[in-house]
């Protein structure tokens, strides 16, 4: 009996559980468009999260994140329109699936409030991605993701749609 107590003691210690206060760092590249209107441009997004894991398999955190814009690749202004963003706050939730102890796919569904240069428009949009998560060892990971969000309506009329392509580091405290 103390031998297989020992044994599980071992199994149970030595499997990863990722529980607790995250940190986040990534780099994203937005595109934004609407009509003739678009904006394309990378900059950096930081997160804190709080994360637990059940059964060893599922996962389950919340993120809030905020971004500013860096780089402008493209910014294409139609009828006086743009859709350059100054920055983005936001909340998500991120439910996800351990494939094994080092890869985790996961989805992410969240509200974002994004303030666009375009006469101060300050739009909520809904957000919704998909992602994987490597997990190098306990307290490092590393992160791919695809989000989509449609904003509310602006000035002029239309809704302003996002695609972020992002990838970054956790960093578990």
């Amino acid at each position: 009996m103390k031998k297989m107590l020992g044994i599980a003691f071992l199994f149970l210690s030595s499997t990863p559980v990722f529980a607790g206060t995250y940190l986040g760092a990534s780099v994203d590249y937005d595109n934004i468009f609407r009509y003739q209107s678009a904006y394309q441009g990378i900059g950096p997004k930081l997160s804190i999260g709080y994360s637990g894991v059940t059964n060893q398999m599922y996962y389950l955190a919340g993120e809030i994140f905020g971004s500013v814009r860096g780089w402008q690749n493209n910014n294409r202004v139609a009828n006086g329109q743009s859709l350059k963003p100054i920055y983005s706050l936001g909340f998500s939730l991120i439910p996800g699936y351990f494939f094994d102890f080092q890869v985790m796919g996961y989805v992410r569904a969240g509200l974002i409030y994004t303030k666009f240069d375009q006469g101060n428009a300050f739009r909520n949009a809904y957000q919704f991605g998909v992602g994987l998560q490597y997990n190098l060892d306990l307290c490092w990971s590393l992160r791919g993701e695809f989000d989509y969000m449609q904003y509310n309506k602006i000035q002029g009329g239309g809704s302003p749609r996002q695609q972020e392509f992002s990838v970054g580091v956790v960093y578990r405290l």
